[in-house]
């Protein structure tokens, strides 16, 4: 399997293989196709001037007046802090606290729903993955789903939540997801189309 940019995916494969396990194989490589798109693509180093996406919209960084002491959206901007700080750091920062905010009574919600426990959730920049739910019912998800539309980061964190009663991907897996989450295949397009441009932000700039 090859991947040409800007998107252009080659596979080849022995005469006779069925469409079913070519799906397949990709799917089980998607994080690899991720991971090598997202280094293709140009990075976009977040700084004053710079427009992030945030729940799906673009907000342009801003620098806020001496009395702003934390991070805020106001009217398509998004204001930090004006203290010397690294604007980086700071926007990284203030999508961690938002996909923490919004993120965890999601995932409250949906387990209720199915009558499940998680033991955990954690948010990490993973690069080349979105989330994961392990044996013992912890889930991880990415902290970069905050720049995502709203309904794409409800379907990751119902994919998740799902795994705590399906730890593979089979049709009772779909099954459950779509319990949670009815327009999932829509969504689950927009997250492998669309869903590598969110890696391309650098937050380690000033």
């Amino acid at each position: 399997m090859r991947f040409t940019p800007p998107d252009k995916l080659s596979l080849s494969c022995p005469i006779g293989v069925s469409n079913s396990l070519i799906e397949e194989f990709v799917c089980r490589n998607e994080n690899w196709l991720i991971d090598k798109k997202s280094r293709i693509e140009s990075k976009v180093n977040v700084g004053v001037g710079v427009e992030i996406p945030f729940k799906g919209k673009l907000f342009s960084i801003c620098r806020g007046d001496l009395f702003l002491k934390t991070c805020k959206i106001d009217d398509e901007k998004l204001f930090v802090v004006n203290d010397g700080k690294e604007v980086g750091l700071q926007v990284r920062n203030f999508l961690i606290k938002e996909i923490k905010e919004t993120a965890t009574p999601l995932a409250l919600r949906f387990s209720k729903i199915l009558g499940e426990n998680f033991k955990s959730i954690k948010f990490k920049d993973t690069k080349s993955r979105w989330g994961s739910c392990t044996s013992d019912k912890a889930l991880m998800l990415s902290w970069r789903l905050i720049m995502a539309p709203e309904d794409v980061l409800e379907y990751v964190v119902a994919h998740e939540v799902a795994h705590l009663r399906h730890m593979d991907h089979g049709v009772k897996f779909w099954e459950t997801v779509k319990i949670l989450c009815q327009d999932y295949k829509r969504l689950r397009k927009w997250v492998r189309s669309q869903g590598v441009t969110l890696f391309n932000y650098n937050f380690s700039v000033t």
